[in-house]
């Protein structure tokens, strides 16, 4: 949702801020699953590379994640144990083309747009937006 002229645009699409399942048994860290923590993260991401191989929005500033370590394949949200800094927890696509029903590896802690199509759409939106405040 922003605002352009006095006009508001409101777009809903999809997207995931869970972990996939792999990675609660297989953490990237010995911390445990990344989980972004609740809250609103302003200016906290700038156009980039997710994993350097695709446009996407990526960390510039720090994220609060709390780390879920029982491996236990539910979300804990009060495991006691949260992490700040660049923790790599990008917003990107899933498949390069479709939609994807399960996030599966696409999401070790990241933001994830299940359709490939909507992903395309908020890029664009981005980058249109980036052009008229730039």
């Amino acid at each position: 949702m922003w605002k352009c002229k006095g006009q508001w645009t409101f777009y809903v699409l999809e997207a995931t801020t869970d972990p996939g399942l792999y990675y609660f048994n297989h953490p990237l860290s010995p911390l445990g699953t990344a989980i972004l923590k609740e809250g609103q993260y302003i200016n906290s991401y700038q156009l980039g590379l997710h994993q350097g191989k695709y446009k996407a929005l990526v960390e510039s500033q720090t994220v609060t994640v709390i780390r879920d370590f029982d491996k236990d394949n539910y979300l804990s949200f009060n495991s006691g144990r949260e992490e700040t800094g660049l923790l790599g927890i990008n917003i990107h696509r899933a498949n390069l083309a479709g939609k994807t029903i399960n996030v599966n590896q696409w999401s070790a802690g990241c933001q994830v747009f299940s359709d490939s199509g909507q992903f395309q759409k908020f890029h664009f939106i981005l980058r249109k937006g980036r052009k008229i405040l730039w």
